[in-house]
Formats: structure tokens, C-alpha cells, sequence
């Protein structure tokens, strides 16, 4: 990874800049084509929202040195379970529902791992991450049917590298998503949270609302942007 000197994330800083965000949006490529596809799920209470996301890595060119080039994609499905206390009949929850991209169910944690595996067999994506203090037995059935799942501590020593490069990754334009405004939502809310050491991570307690799709995200990304490579030359995050 380069360093991350000049990204500056403090605690309770508002992490990802919305305009930012916005010009990131766009149709994403042929993942057939990815260098590789990652996932990871973070769960939420019976009021919370829990997510399931997924960055392709693909190859972006070269740079005036010839050291290839990485852009990275994502695409998320959140669920909430049928019992909550949100309106969900009320915009703008009411259209993400409408588009699926938030699934509402009595048992959403099913929806969840049938949303992994039917993500894995579409797009490859076979290493997935999770919070093993949270959700080590959803991750013991998906391993059972086949996926590679990874334990991500959801802590600021984890978070600190892939939360940063993914802000620099950004900045720099080597990220894209499809426009998803629940993701784009939760983007807007992720603050961050720091140690005596300087290292961050996600802060789900000082967010002002829901960031779970964004904290998936990051941990998605951190299995993409470490996966092999497999084209030639240096693997460079953009």
C-alpha cells in the first residue's frame, strides 16, 4: 500500500465527502473481467440495518512509470427486519424497497446468506469477511456450502489501512459505485473514531445514522485490494 501521510481522518470526522461520493457514481464494467471479486456482511439488530457488499477489482491501465493501474467497484443489498420500528412505507425507504436494494423480512439474516451465495456463484466472489464476534455462525454456513470467509475485527488496528486507502482510492477516482442513494445515504453519516495510536475505524455510536452497507464496503475492499493478482507487474491501488 502507499502511505497514507497525507490522508487526514481525525476522531468523529465526517470521513467521505458527499461530492466526492457523488462523482464516483457511474455504470459499472463487466466483472467478468475483474481481477477478482470480494465480499463481506456486517450485521445489525432486529432495528438495525444489516448489509452485504461487494468491490471487483479491474485492471485501469498504466501509469507513466508502466505499473499497472487499479479501479475499484462496489455494489450493495441491505435488509431490515420486518418488525422494526422505521416506517418503511415513507420515502425514502419506500423506494429503496421499491428497488431492492433494502429487503424487508421476517428473517433477514436468511435473505442475507441467501444473498451471499447467490453473489458468490454469479460473480466468483469466494472470500468474504465478517465480524466473528457478531456473526461466526452465519459464517459457519456459508463455509459449509463453499464460501472462504475471513475474520475482520472491528477494531481501529483492522480498519486503519483499508479505511484509509479506500478514502485516498477515492479522492484519487479509482473508486466507483452504481448510484445506490441507501449506500450514498450511509456514506454521508460514516464518521470515524481514533485510538491513542492514531489508527481508525468506522464509528457506528457517533454516526448519525445507519453505516452499516458502508462498513461492509470497507471490509470488502480490504479482501479485493489484497486478493493475487493476476496480470503482470505491480499490483497499485490507483
Amino acid at each position: 500500500f502507499p502511505s497514507h501521510d497525507k490522508v487526514k481522518v481525525t476522531s468523529n470526522e465526517k470521513a467521505i465527502d458527499d461530492t466526492l461520493w457523488s462523482l464516483a457514481a457511474g455504470e459499472l464494467s463487466d466483472w467478468s473481467k475483474a481481477e477478482v471479486v470480494c465480499g463481506a456482511w456486517d450485521l445489525g439488530g432486529r432495528d438495525d440495518l444489516a448489509a452485504v457488499s461487494l468491490v471487483a477489482r479491474l485492471h485501469d491501465g498504466t501509469d507513466q512509470a508502466g505499473e499497472n493501474r487499479y479501479r475499484y467497484e462496489i455494489q450493495t443489498r441491505s435488509f431490515i427486519n420486518s418488525e422494526n420500528e422505521r416506517d418503511i412505507a415513507k420515502e425514502p425507504w419506500a423506494d429503496y424497497v421499491r428497488r431492492g436494494l433494502l429487503v424487508v423480512s421476517p428473517s433477514e439474516l436468511n435473505d442475507l446468506k441467501a444473498t451471499c451465495k447467490q453473489w458468490w456463484r454469479e460473480y466468483k466472489a469466494k472470500d468474504w469477511a465478517y465480524d466473528p464476534h457478531t456473526s461466526r455462525d452465519v459464517a459457519q454456513d456459508l463455509t459449509s456450502d463453499g464460501l472462504k470467509c475471513v475474520e475482520f475485527y472491528q477494531n481501529c488496528s483492522m480498519y486503519n489501512e483499508p479505511l484509509r486507502t479506500f478514502l485516498k482510492a477515492l479522492k484519487a477516482g479509482a473508486i466507483r459505485h452504481d448510484g445506490n442513494p441507501l449506500l450514498a445515504w450511509c456514506a454521508s453519516n460514516l464518521v470515524t473514531t481514533q485510538n491513542h495510536k492514531g489508527e481508525v475505524m468506522p464509528d457506528k455510536k457517533s454516526s448519525k445514522e445507519k453505516i452499516d452497507p458502508m462498513v461492509a464496503t470497507i471490509m470488502a475492499f480490504r479482501l479485493a485490494s489484497l486478493a493475487p493478482q493476476r496480470a503482470k507487474g505491480s499490483l497499485f491501488v490507483f
